[in-house]
């Protein structure tokens, strides 16, 4: 199934690991919905700079789940992660 958000909204996918820069793998566990997330796609409205594949952090509360992913309000993003 593809989707396509409307207006302000994000399509999101979570991110359930990440590495340290020690090298250590850190895993989200199941029970808990990880703050960091992909950008897989944004409604014509969105105004943030936002490309697909980057990596933002949006409010536990916040959003829509859509099977594994997520849609919110542009609103509800908070940061962006900067490499």
């Amino acid at each position: 199934m593809q989707i396509q958000p409307l207006f302000d909204r994000v399509l999101l996918e979570p991110i359930t690991e990440h590495t340290t820069t020690g090298g250590l793998v850190v895993t989200t566990p199941n029970s808990a919905r990880s703050p960091r997330m992909k950008v897989v796609a944004q409604g014509a409205g969105v105004t943030a700079n936002l490309k697909n594949g980057e990596i933002v952090f949006v409010h536990r509360h916040a959003g829509v789940e859509v099977g594994k992913h997520l849609i919110v309000k542009e609103i509800d993003i908070l940061a962006k992660e900067v490499t």
